[in-house]
């Protein structure tokens, strides 16, 4: 009984959609960005080398929002990338060490 009680405070206190929101973020990274940013965010060794990708990991939310949205240096905007999705990868590459 305890634990369900202290699931259901976790609940209220939200902590449950930020796990959602990190798996969300990491899942749109896995599948938009990770090909040439890698899982890390320290970049693809073949798209560092050709395109100049730099390590992402801790870049701010707002600067990743802007690269996502209206593409940076060799990077073009990723089509389709907003709202909660957009919150979310960007939030998932703020915490890359």
């Amino acid at each position: 009984m305890k634990l369900i009680a202290g699931m259901t405070m976790l609940a209220a206190l939200g902590v449950g959609s930020v796990w959602a929101a990190a798996a969300d973020g990491k899942a749109t990274y896995d599948a938009k960005c990770k090909m040439c940013h890698g899982a890390e965010g320290k970049g693809n060794p073949a798209m560092v080398k050709s395109m100049g990708v730099k390590p992402i990991g801790g870049t701010s939310e707002a600067d990743v929002k802007a690269a996502v949205t209206k593409g940076k240096n060799k990077m073009k905007p990723i089509p389709g990338l907003t709202g909660k999705a957009l919150d979310d990868v960007a939030d998932y590459v703020k915490s890359l060490k």
